[in-house]
């Protein structure tokens, strides 16, 4: 994933444009919105997840629909330095009236970590911060959390209130936020490069059957053995380059173990079978034709 950076006073500035938007914020524990239902944000804070093996940003919220006026975002940054940050984990927060919201990161690290709540008012965007950074540490399987010391948080907030206040014309990119695998689509984000709010997140559409695609490609092209096998639990055709790869590499034949209509399936293409042949005008072959083809066998 590409380091989604920016300047911690861009961030910091906009506990100030609060004041511009009408809302009270800061590095308090609540925020005052002006709408129909004024949103509320407790507890904001980073924790570790029960079992103790991953961090988490972890807020509870209030008064918090359909008719607050904006939508909201939790997030677990990164302090990569006095003036970077980066995300590690984030989760749109879904109306509910008032409950509880936690953003756990898949992988992070030792270091110093920061919560934070992102409130969307139609492309006005407020972060609202946790009281406190929070030092890391990683030891075997578990994670410690605790608070940063109270001299060096007060440095970090004064050096980062210094800067002058402006709201915050957004710059948007589109940013990789999880790549696609043979079992989930890519994840993209519309994130500002001034301030860092992600306004809004799209899956890539077909991208993880494309990396399944270039899997079994790779598998066939790099084989060691005379034969590969790929398994899966959700696709059920290659495209011409599968075939094309399998072509290339005479000496290997390839079992596939498959699931069609709740049941499980295998077929084998024999080493040096003619399969350039197969796919169908749009560049397909599907694993039930194949089991035509060659043979047919349950799993």
């Amino acid at each position: 994933m590409k380091k989604n950076k920016w300047k911690k006073s861009k961030l910091m500035k906009m506990a100030v444009i609060s004041l511009i938007l009408g809302i009270l914020s800061g590095t308090g524990t609540e925020v005052i919105a002006q709408a129909a239902k004024a949103p509320t944000i407790t507890e904001l804070q980073v924790g570790v997840t029960e079992d103790g093996t991953q961090i988490m940003a972890q807020c509870g919220f209030q008064n918090y629909d359909d008719k607050s006026g904006c939508v909201m975002t939790l997030y677990l940054y990164r302090v990569e330095s006095e003036s970077e940050m980066s995300i590690a984990a984030y989760q749109k927060i879904s109306y509910g009236g008032e409950g509880k919201a936690l953003a756990v990161a898949s992988s992070a690290s030792d270091g110093t970590y920061l919560a934070s709540v992102g409130l969307d008012y139609g492309g006005k965007v407020v972060q609202i911060n946790s009281e406190h950074y929070y030092r890391v540490t990683y030891s075997g399987d578990k994670v410690e959390v605790s608070k940063v010391a109270d001299e060096e948080q007060s440095r970090r907030q004064e050096n980062a209130l210094r800067e002058e206040s402006h709201a915050c014309v957004h710059e948007l990119e589109d940013e990789l936020v999880r790549p696609a695998t043979a079992e989930q689509d890519a994840l993209m984000a519309k994130q500002c490069m001034l301030c860092g709010a992600v306004l809004d997140y799209a899956e890539v559409p077909n991208s993880a059957y494309a990396a399944f695609q270039k899997e079994a490609v790779e598998a066939i092209r790099n084989a060691q053995t005379d034969e590969v096998i790929i398994r899966t639990q959700r696709w059920v055709s290659f495209h011409q380059s599968v075939l094309e790869a399998l072509s290339a590499r005479s000496d290997v034949k390839v079992t596939v173990q498959y699931r069609y209509q709740g049941e499980e399936y295998k077929v084998t293409i024999p080493a040096g079978a003619e399969v350039n042949t197969l796919a169908d005008k749009n560049g397909f072959c599907g694993f039930r034709y194949l089991n035509l083809i060659f043979d047919e066998s349950d799993l």
